[in-house]
């Protein structure tokens, strides 16, 4: 994919620079459904008003009902994959495979977000920079972003009363999709998450979650 076949401009209003690279990056549904552009301009306001306060450099979320139960349906479906460490071991395991992809087809790759890992707020600063290193090792897929809770939240709603989860790896581009949706609240709803055949997901990954703590 050419740099031209990955970008999109938002016709009428010049944006920054790194909002226009995050939004060309969202997987293309969002992007025909036009939300690519008010998600990437939250996320990236909400980052920079993190790093501003002296917290990790991820944007920050409000641990909505949707994004609650968007994880508890990612369970069920088997397509999260709980602890940092599971999901450290779950993205190299597909990157072989897309390795072997990639050589066949020498015009594909580029930055295409295909999965997202949420993180609680109560880690340690070894933890996230942990999970910085995660991204810029899996850059041109992942994306990272802290929800407001702490691990026994995140882990009761996605695992169920008493469980817990500091990471959190959704492992599928259309429970992907759902999320990033959900973050936009007032236009999630104007989105069918419906993929289309050329938007079928190459990664899938039928493993049993892990946990780490």
């Amino acid at each position: 994919m050419t740099e031209r076949e990955n970008s999109i401009e938002e016709p009428g209003s010049p944006e920054p620079a790194r909002v226009q690279k995050l939004a060309a990056a969202f997987p293309r549904i969002l992007i025909a459904g036009e939300l690519a552009f008010p998600i990437a301009r939250d996320w990236i306001d909400r980052l920079d008003r993190s790093v501003e306060s002296g917290g990790p450099t991820l944007p920050v979320y409000p641990f909505t009902d949707q994004i609650r139960q968007g994880l508890f349906e990612a369970r069920r479906a088997r397509r999260l994959v709980r602890g940092f460490e599971g999901a450290e071991k779950a993205l190299a395991s597909q990157e072989v495979g897309l390795s072997k992809a990639a050589a066949t087809r020498p015009e594909g790759g580029g930055y295409r977000i295909s999965r997202l890992l949420l993180v609680s707020t109560d880690g340690s600063d070894r933890f996230y920079r942990q999970v910085e290193q995660l991204k810029a090792r899996f850059s041109s897929r992942l994306e990272a972003l802290m929800i407001d809770a702490d691990e026994c939240a995140l882990g009761e709603a996605a695992f169920g009363s008493g469980q817990t989860a500091r990471a959190l790896l959704l492992d599928h581009k259309e429970v992907v999709v759902d999320c990033l949706a959900a973050l936009d609240i007032t236009q999630c709803s104007a989105l069918e998450t419906d993929l289309a055949p050329d938007e079928l997901d190459p990664e899938q990954c039928d493993q049993a979650t892990t946990e780490d703590r």
